[in-house]
């Protein structure tokens, strides 16, 4: 099954949740809040909580995803190899809308913060984890700064 295939069995499921080896963890950051909500096979569902007016920088992650808009309001951007491409919800967060393994994204949201899922698809299960903190790029500030300190200290023990 590939990452279009499960977004869409996972949609005709009405989005289910609790099947969660992370034991309902909430990952707080300075822009953000979310949770790993359904685990499977190798995919993994996320549900996130962007906060009014903030801002996300152009990051990047080692898996693809496709994300589910929920609601609220946000500008997306990503980087094409034509340079940083504005975006809106209907342009991204459709099933069908891949972000591709390293792709440059962010986002600059709206005065009502907004909603999302994120379905990634994972080939190390090993290294299956939130993308808050499987993350490249610059961090959203000092509280996502805390919590990417704390999950490198942890996973090198």
């Amino acid at each position: 099954m590939d990452l279009i295939e499960f977004s869409t069995w996972y949609k005709s499921l009405n989005f289910p949740k609790g099947k969660n080896p992370w034991s309902g963890k909430v990952y707080c950051t300075d822009c953000s809040t979310s949770t790993i909500i359904f685990t499977h096979e190798n995919f993994l569902v996320e549900d996130y909580h962007l906060f009014p007016n903030a801002i996300v920088p152009l990051h990047s992650h080692p898996f693809e995803t496709v994300s589910i808009f929920l609601g609220g309001s946000f500008l997306g951007y990503k980087r094409d190899e034509k340079g940083k491409k504005a975006y809106g919800a209907d342009d991204i967060f459709a099933i069908g809308k891949v972000l591709s393994v390293g792709q440059e994204h962010g986002f600059t949201v709206g005065p009502d913060g907004a909603t999302l899922l994120v379905i990634s698809q994972w080939d190390n299960l090993d290294q299956r984890n939130s993308a808050t903190i499987i993350y490249t790029g610059p961090t959203m500030g000092p509280i996502h700064d805390k919590l990417l300190e704390q999950f490198k200290s942890t996973s090198s023990e």
